[in-house]
């Protein structure tokens, strides 16, 4: 059974995706601060769980609304954050609707109380919420620092080049800026293919175009990254709190259907010779270096780079809560992703729906599949992209301008299906 607070965030995540075309490609944003709070001292942590995505009364326009975040789910307090969404590509429309959210956030330095309702205009039960105030501050909208996060169709092939581009350490609008916190990052590289492994079950590496190296890729650095959580990763010095951010704070780029759907895009294309978990065990033996030379990762596999054997580690990791409770094993869910019908919830993502907020996987099971890449019949996941960075309100046009461009650019790179 779905959790309460999953419930609460499929209604927002309606409002979002579900209300447009389905054949329009559409992005969109989330701008929120945490130096604007609001606060109601009357308010239980059940109630403001409930909350997440929920509205401020009067305070919405063509393409935008100021909404309320939970996170960190604190009790009593709310963040402020204001969700965007427009056509993929519309430049003139993304101005005009960052120009309005501009305007009203200039409003919010005169505002001292605020009523939440929820997206079918039911006022919530604590209600009015108050600014927290900081004497002797004025516009404080403008001195705030605005987290932007994104949410964009995006193909495999283009994960496979931002998660590079992490690496790499560039500085590009997609890709997470504190590039150092994210030590198990992953890019499958075509010489891993070489092994003498794969030459003998798969005949080479043929098969593995670039769309499926990308698949591999993200799912290695889920793998790799899997671990107990304690808190937000993005919040080291809180780790001995228990994290309300669940899986999807380890690594930055999340897909917004379920790792079902994602698989459907390449399972034609990989060898029926072979498991994906053994794919994924055998790649999961080597490591990225600068020079692109092969290097073995000795804490999952033993022997050498040209025929190295898994030691049989890698499949007792485990995303699990303080102290190790429910633990889910990184092989439960790889299978799960093989077993389960594409659109149906793999096993991590039924995991964060039931310990944290739900949002992995959560459009597919809102009936929001996959979406079309620009002047394309072709299907590519909704992606979300998260620790962009901060920007101070002037700012903000710009790095959402460069955000869409970098998107645009690969659905200009990428139009259609790589058969290498």
């Amino acid at each position: 059974m779905l959790s309460l607070r999953f419930i609460t965030l499929a209604v927002y995540l309606t409002r979002l995706f579900l209300v447009q075309a389905a054949r329009t490609p559409r992005i969109g944003f989330e701008i929120e601060t945490p130096h604007m709070p609001i606060f109601n001292s009357e308010c239980t942590d059940e109630e403001n769980t409930a909350m997440k995505g929920h509205r401020v009364l009067g305070q919405t326009g063509n393409g935008w609304f100021l909404g309320v975040d939970t996170s960190p789910a604190v009790k009593s307090l709310l963040n402020l954050e204001y969700d965007l969404l427009c056509d993929l590509g519309n430049t003139h429309e993304l101005e005009s609707i960052i120009g309005n959210v501009m305007a009203n956030m200039a409003e919010l330095d005169t505002r001292d109380t605020f009523i939440i309702q929820d997206s079918k205009g039911y006022r919530d039960n604590c209600n009015p919420w108050r600014k927290l105030a900081f004497p002797g501050v004025s516009k404080v909208s403008g001195k705030a620092t605005w987290d932007v996060q994104a949410t964009a169709p995006l193909m495999l092939e283009a994960v496979q080049d931002l998660l590079i581009a992490a690496f790499q350490k560039e500085d590009h609008p997609l890709v997470i800026k504190q590039k150092n916190w994210m030590k198990n990052l992953v890019y499958v590289q075509k010489n891993w293919f070489d092994s003498k492994y794969f030459q003998e079950a798969t005949g080479g590496s043929d098969w593995a175009t670039k769309d499926v190296i990308g698949f591999l890729s993200i799912m290695l650095t889920n793998i790799k990254e899997a671990r107990e959580l304690t808190a937000s990763i993005f919040h080291p010095l809180i780790r001995k709190g228990i994290s309300t951010q669940g899986p999807k704070t380890l690594v930055w780029l999340m897909p917004r259907n379920s790792w079902t759907s994602v698989f459907s895009l390449v399972k034609k294309k990989l060898p029926e010779s072979v498991q994906l978990w053994a794919i994924l065990e055998h790649l999961a033996c080597y490591q990225n270096t600068k020079d692109g030379k092969l290097k073995l990762d000795k804490r999952f596999c033993r022997g050498t780079v040209d025929n190295p054997q898994p030691n049989g580690k890698l499949q007792d990791k485990t995303w699990s809560l303080k102290g190790g409770g429910d633990p889910l094993s990184v092989k439960t869910w790889v299978e799960s992703i093989v077993s389960r019908p594409a659109g149906s919830l793999d096993a991590l993502s039924e995991w964060d729906a039931k310990h944290f907020d739900g949002q992995i996987g959560a459009f597919d099971k809102l009936g929001k599949t996959l979406e079309q890449v620009l002047d394309s019949s072709r299907e590519v996941s909704l992606w979300e992209f998260r620790g962009l960075g901060y920007s101070r309100k002037a700012d903000l046009p710009k790095r959402i301008d460069q955000i869409q461009g970098a998107v645009v650019k690969f659905h200009k790179r990428y139009p259609q299906e790589p058969i290498s």
